[in-house]
């Protein structure tokens, strides 16, 4: 399978550098976070872009396809998943996320 070019933004800094600031106040103007799955704990209700699984469950995603992605960080695994890009697009809007620099 060939990989298409997706549009996408990403928004990369440390830790404090404002990443979270700056897509919370472009949101609303044509942007979308696409939902991410992880194999951290869910830390509070802020969690609803995630969908936690287990480590075997990420990875067959990821084999499947079915994640853009898969990061480590903090010996948890994250993808971004490939649906949830699609959904963004077909609204005509475009995805955006950020992630952590150390």
């Amino acid at each position: 399978m060939k990989a298409s070019p997706i549009p996408f933004v990403l928004v990369s800094g440390r830790s404090g550098a404002g990443k979270t600031t700056l897509i919370e106040n472009i949101y609303n103007h044509g942007f979308r976070r696409p939902v991410s799955y992880t194999t951290r704990k869910k830390r509070s209700n802020k969690d609803e872009e995630y969908i936690f699984v287990t480590k075997a469950e990420i990875l067959e995603l990821y084999d499947r396809g079915d994640l853009i992605n898969l990061d480590i960080c903090y010996n948890n695994y994250y993808g971004i998943s490939r649906e949830s890009i699609d959904l963004i697009l077909e609204d005509g809007l475009i995805p955006i996320k950020e992630i952590h620099l150390f």
